[in-house]
C-alpha cells in the first residue's frame, strides 16, 4: 500500500490536506488502498474530515509537485487532478465525511485576509474597506486571523485570532458566506459546501474545480490572472500581486451582496462553482461615493 506523506514534501498548506482528503474519500469508496502519513495539526484535520491517519513514516512518499509546471505546458488540469495524477491514483475525488462539523448559520459573514506569501494576498486596505462596507450594508462580519496581525486588529468592525484548527472547522461552518484569499479557508468553505468567494491572482479556476459553492473573483484588466506564475510572473509579483490590487472591495462587495441578498438577481444567477470574473475596465466600477458612508471607527474585540 502506498503512504502519502502528508507531513513533508511539496504540498503542507491546509488547502492541500483538504484536497488529501477529497482523494481519501474517493479511495475509500472504490477500494483503493492508499494510506496518509500526518501528525500534529494535519492529522487533526484529517480526522475532521473523516480520514484515519497512519503514524507510519518509513516508506512513504514525499510529494514533488508538478501541477505549476503541467500548467505552464498547457494542459488544462486541476491541481486536485494533477495530485491524483502524482500519487497515482485512480479513483475520483469525492466530498469527504464532514458529519463531525455540523452546520449551522449565525448570520455573519467571515472574512479570511491571511494567505502564504504576498503573492497571493488582496490588500489589507481592501480587507478593511470590505468589512466596514458590507457593515454598512447591515451585514455582521468577523475578521478571522489565524496570528496576530496589527494590520487588522483595532481596524475592522471585529476580529478573531487563535484558533485551533477544530475551532476554525467549527467557525467557518457557522457562516452564511466566507470570502477568502486563494488559501485554506476557501477550501474548507467549499469543503462544507458553504457559499465561499476566493479572491484570487495568479492562481484561479484550476484551484477550486472540485467545489461546487466556491465563487472566483479577479479583475481582468492585466490578462494574466491565473499565471500560475509562469512568464508573466515578474519579480514585482512577489511583493504584491498587481491583479489582486485592481481587484476592488467594491467588486468583492457586489459579488458578495448579490450571495446574499435577492436584491441582485443578475449576479445570484450566476452558476455555483463558476468563476466572477470582474470587467476589465475600471470605470465601469461603482462610484464609491455613491455607497453608504463607512461608519466610525469601532476599537473593540469580539470574541
Amino acid at each position: 500500500m502506498k503512504t502519502i506523506n502528508c507531513n513533508n514534501g511539496w504540498y503542507l498548506g491546509l488547502g492541500d490536506l483538504i484536497c488529501f482528503a477529497w482523494l481519501a474519500a474517493g479511495c475509500r469508496a472504490t477500494g483503493e488502498e492508499i494510506a496518509w502519513f500526518a501528525t500534529g495539526w494535519r492529522a487533526e484535520v484529517l480526522r475532521l474530515l473523516g480520514v484515519t491517519p497512519t503514524d507510519k513514516v518509513e516508506g512513504s512518499y514525499l510529494t514533488a509537485g508538478g501541477f505549476e509546471a503541467a500548467r505552464h505546458r498547457g494542459e488544462k488540469i486541476s491541481y486536485i487532478e494533477a495530485m491524483a495524477r502524482e500519487f497515482g491514483i485512480q479513483s475520483a475525488p469525492l466530498r469527504p465525511d464532514i458529519a463531525q462539523v455540523p452546520i449551522s448559520d449565525s448570520g455573519r459573514v467571515l472574512l479570511f485576509p491571511q494567505t502564504h506569501g504576498p503573492s497571493r494576498q488582496w490588500p489589507a486596505s481592501h480587507w478593511i474597506d470590505l468589512a466596514w462596507k458590507l457593515e454598512a450594508a447591515g451585514i455582521e462580519t468577523l475578521v478571522v486571523l489565524g496570528t496576530a496581525d496589527e494590520r487588522y486588529q483595532k481596524r475592522v468592525p471585529r476580529w478573531e485570532t487563535g484558533l485551533s484548527h477544530t475551532a476554525l472547522f467549527h467557525l467557518i461552518a457557522t457562516a452564511r458566506l466566507v470570502i477568502s484569499n486563494d488559501s485554506g479557508p476557501a477550501h474548507v468553505g467549499g469543503t462544507l459546501n458553504l457559499p465561499s468567494i476566493a479572491i484570487c491572482g495568479p492562481t484561479g479556476e484550476p484551484t477550486f474545480r472540485h467545489y461546487t459553492s466556491v465563487n472566483l473573483v479577479s479583475a481582468k484588466s492585466l490578462g494574466c490572472d491565473g499565471c500560475y506564475y509562469g512568464t508573466s510572473f515578474r519579480s514585482a509579483c512577489e511583493l504584491g500581486c498587481q491583479v489582486l490590487f485592481r481587484t476592488f472591495p467594491e467588486h468583492v462587495e457586489q459579488v458578495a451582496l448579490g450571495m446574499l441578498t435577492p436584491q441582485h438577481p443578475e449576479i445570484r444567477s450566476q452558476e455555483p462553482g463558476a468563476a466572477s470574473h470582474l470587467p476589465s475596465s475600471e470605470s465601469s466600477l461603482p462610484n464609491p461615493s455613491s455607497k453608504a458612508p463607512i461608519p466610525t471607527l469601532k476599537r473593540r474585540k469580539t470574541k
